[in-house]
């Protein structure tokens, strides 16, 4: 069985502290290299432990777009993942100076998770984190010399007295197996960009065992890095301009890109670009630990899955010839703010399945709270009658077939490979909405 490098996202998270994870959520739009596929001494870390704002503040600008095709949710089956997990964020950033900024962030996919978010400081001490989809505000303390906030509102640069030549020596950990170098440069928005390659960005170790003629065991591991990562960063701030990750399997994150569309440098921000206010009352956050991961413990196999309080349970779903589909595991996700759960997730197979999970046969159901109403996906489907519900069904472009309902602030998505529209109204009206 592979052992994976842990990645920083999820080392972040196991600190249990929201205040964190509010931040982690920026950096992903800002720093994507922290999400997926990076081991815990590569570039994530990196960034983590040396980025800070330049000296005085330098007031900018701009926009960008990211997208990955690793799934947000984990259980996403891989020929699903395209529909299911990739992820497609744009974010609008405009910093005056390390007290006044405001960046916008809109996630457009995967289909549950579609939301925008708003980080915002208009001075003094506080910032503020707003999340419209389950209408979250927090007020947390604007740290003067925090390396992640600094991050931020950089979009990656290094301390004003580094070079670019430090910049690739932090990446570059050869006993490690991560090599880093610079390959040249090219312009990017007008600008001078030099291009830092790095390689692997994810590493995976499997274990190989054999018995000898004395009965005795012999193992070995054998670690595999995956992927390239090409880094564009802007010559004069040592702003990350763009990132190319390619060669990473979609088990361990798929590719992704992160490109800046437009910036502009010392353009002080108008009062407009600058303003929020936050439309539902600001907290502190909770040092509650949040709730993520794929669940070790039996979940029902046969019989069906017992959703978290709250949550709508499903039965085990079968196949037109009767055939029985089977748990083979269940997450949950928490919500910055409290101790809450957001969303949970539970997926059915028949057959096809092996370590790295089911990859064909499957039926996966995703919940998730949702204060901003429905997401785009349920207005693009037909209207039916699923028992006591009313459902949306749906087919994406791949074939993949998708049902939705709602319960209350409960969103739920039901969708699968083998079973039609017309199946997956019967398996909801029978083992969700009777």
């Amino acid at each position: 069985m592979d052992q994976l490098s842990l990645p920083a996202h999820t080392a972040r998270r196991s600190l249990g502290k929201v205040c964190l994870g509010v931040i982690a959520a920026f950096l992903m739009v800002l720093l994507p290299l922290t999400l997926y596929g990076l081991s815990s001494d590569g570039a994530a870390a990196v960034l983590a432990q040396v980025a800070s704002p330049p000296t005085p503040p330098l007031s900018y600008t701009g926009t960008a777009d990211w997208t990955t095709g690793g799934p947000y949710d984990q259980l996403v089956p891989e020929k699903a993942r395209a529909d299911l997990g990739a992820t497609h964020i744009t974010s609008t950033w405009a910093v005056a100076d390390r007290t006044h900024f405001r960046i916008e962030t809109r996630t457009s996919s995967p289909p549950l998770e579609t939301q925008t978010s708003v980080y915002a400081a208009d001075g003094g001490a506080t910032e503020i984190w707003y999340r419209d989809i389950d209408a979250t505000a927090l007020r947390m303390p604007l740290s003067p010399t925090g390396n992640a906030v600094g991050a931020l509102l950089t979009g990656g640069a290094l301390p004003p007295t580094a070079s670019i030549q430090q910049y690739v020596a932090q990446y570059n950990r050869p006993a490690s197996g991560v090599h880093a170098r610079l390959v040249g440069q090219q312009s990017y928005l007008g600008r001078t960009a030099d291009i830092v390659q790095v390689r692997p960005v994810w590493r995976a170790t499997s274990s190989s065992c054999s018995i000898d003629a004395r009965g005795q065991q012999h193992c070995k591991d054998v670690t595999h890095g995956y992927g390239r990562e090409q880094i564009w960063i802007d010559h004069e701030h040592l702003v990350i301009l763009k990132v190319l990750v390619t060669g990473v399997p979609g088990r361990y994150g798929g590719n992704h890109t992160y490109q800046v569309t437009s910036l502009s440098f010392g353009q002080h921000p108008t009062t407009a670009q600058l303003a929020f206010t936050s439309p539902v009352p600001i907290t502190n956050p909770s040092t509650d630990s949040t709730n993520g991961g794929l669940s070790s413990a039996t979940i029902g196999g046969t019989t069906g899955w017992d959703a978290p309080p709250g949550f709508v349970s499903a039965g085990a779903p079968t196949d037109p010839r009767g055939h029985l589909y089977t748990s083979s595991g269940s997450s949950q996700t928490g919500q910055p703010g409290g101790a809450g759960i957001a969303g949970a997730s539970v997926l059915f197979g028949r057959g096809h399945s092996h370590t790295r999970g089911i990859t064909a046969n499957f039926v996966l159901v995703q919940e998730r709270k949702r204060e901003n109403g429905p997401p785009p996906l349920f207005a693009t489907g037909t209207s039916r009658a699923a028992g006591t519900c009313q459902t949306i069904t749906g087919t994406f472009q791949d074939g993949i077939h998708w049902l939705g309902f709602a319960r209350q602030d409960i969103y739920v998505l039901v969708s699968s490979d083998r079973l039609s529209e017309d199946n997956l109204v019967q398996y909801v009206a029978t083992a969700m909405c009777r």
